[in-house]
């Protein structure tokens, strides 16, 4: 009784074949083509050609943007250590100015895209006329046009890119 019961258990069991490698992949083959219509072999240069410009574009405009904060982080930084200079008893005007054309050129900005302003009491005045106490603010802004890492990129956009910084002086 005990045969017999093992033998129809081996019965009920799906047998396995084992195929050769050659045939294997070519019932892989087979059925790959055959679900592959006619009609769709070119839908994916189709798709790869409609969806490719506006990833680019996509791209682009992030690293665009990525550019723009990196410009302004430098004429934030541009704008403090000038005001540090503003502020400090040797001032002048003109000192000033040209530290501040200095540090933009050694940031990589041309400075005659900028424009500076130099304000004594939110005013507009000379760093002569300044006190101790009295509030100095440097103030840098560079035109959107400007800032752009693709030439025509923000042509369309108005707008400035500012670094400002204001301290006491001493």
């Amino acid at each position: 009784m005990g045969t017999d019961s093992f033998q129809d258990s081996r019965a009920l069991r799906p047998r396995s074949v084992i195929l050769p490698p050659q045939v294997m992949s070519m019932r892989v083959m087979s059925i790959h083509r055959a679900s592959r219509s006619p009609r769709r072999r070119g839908a994916l240069t189709v798709e790869m050609a409609l969806i490719t410009p506006v990833l680019l574009i996509l791209i682009f405009g992030i690293m665009q943007v990525g550019y723009a904060f990196m410009v302004q982080h430098a004429l934030q930084d541009v704008a403090r250590q000038s005001c540090r200079a503003a502020s400090l008893r040797t001032r002048s005007q003109s000192a000033v100015t040209s530290a501040i054309q200095t540090q933009l050129q050694a940031e990589g900005i041309t400075p005659a895209k900028t424009t500076s302003t130099i304000l004594v009491n939110d005013l507009s005045q000379d760093l002569a006329s300044a006190s101790a106490g009295d509030e100095v603010t440097v103030r840098i802004a560079m035109s959107l046009a400007d800032v752009a890492l693709f030439p025509g990129f923000f042509s369309n956009f108005t707008g400035t890119v500012q670094g400002s910084f204001t301290l006491r002086c001493e």
